[in-house]
């Protein structure tokens, strides 16, 4: 919104919007109970950056379709799709994950709607068939509110760690001790 506003002020700037996900559109936009009045506005705000931006990033081709739903034909080729990746800097030399467990490490934010679920199912149905298995589990960032009532049903206590949010650097290093 920034971008709209400083456009409109210096109409030869040139501004991208760095959208990446969705807007309107977001997993979890019916969850934040907007009003329709609100859901209105979110709208036309969206299709007013989209139009006004010379160029917008996203991450997929699905969401580079659901915007372009939204605004004007002139406007399409203006949304760009650059995947996430990651930076081979943060990943120097060999990594030496542990041979005496096998460590599952997730960063970020592990959303109830992300259905963590089937992954805690998986280890679960992995541990009944090889209960020598020395399996690990370790959420780093925010865990889904329902995360430690599966955990416990499925008996799987004892294999999970939590650690909340970290440095960028920290993240890595738990990556590459997986």
């Amino acid at each position: 919104l920034v971008g709209v506003a400083l456009k409109r002020k210096f109409p030869s700037i040139k501004w991208v919007a760095d959208l990446r996900d969705p807007w309107t559109d977001i997993y979890y936009y019916k969850e934040l109970m907007h009003l329709p009045i609100s859901q209105k506005k979110d709208a036309r705000l969206e299709r007013n950056v989209l139009e006004t931006c010379d160029a917008a990033l996203v991450v997929s081709e699905p969401i580079r379709e659901g915007f372009l739903r939204k605004t004007s034909a002139s406007s399409s080729g203006k949304i760009h799709v650059l995947p996430n990746g990651f930076d081979r800097t943060d990943f120097p030399g060999a990594i030496s994950p542990p041979s005496d467990i096998f460590r599952i490490t997730y960063v970020g934010t592990m959303a109830d709607s992300y259905r963590p679920q089937a992954l805690l199912q998986a280890i679960h149905d992995f541990l009944q068939q090889a209960p020598e298995a020395k399996v690990r589990l370790r959420m780093v960032g925010s865990s889904a509110a329902l995360l430690p009532s599966l955990v416990s049903t499925l008996g799987l206590e004892g294999i999970i760690e939590y650690i909340p949010h970290v440095s960028h650097a920290e993240a890595v290093n738990y990556m590459r001790a997986s």
